[in-house]
């Protein structure tokens, strides 16, 4: 009743939105957000991809720097000031 109330005020493609939102947060988790541990492969692979990614960035960064300093001592001599 009361959401009858509510729907009543509102134009179709809101009711089409509040019904549809309505019918999906009634819904239950899906299987694998429930337990992580019953997903160990999923969550393991996700955890190492993340590593791999915050490495790979980190080297990157170090490599770009150290290549950016060496740069700099290669041209000292040759800039006047």
């Amino acid at each position: 009743m009361r959401e009858d109330r509510i729907l009543a005020g509102l134009n179709e493609s809101n009711k089409w939105f509040c019904n549809r939102a309505h019918r999906v947060l009634k819904r239950p988790l899906p299987r694998h957000a429930g337990d992580p541990l019953a997903q160990k492969r999923r969550t393991l692979l996700t955890m190492f991809g993340i590593a791999w990614g915050i490495i790979s960035i980190t080297v990157m960064v170090a490599a770009g720097e150290g290549l950016g300093d060496g740069i700099q001592k290669i041209n000292r001599p040759l800039v006047r000031t």
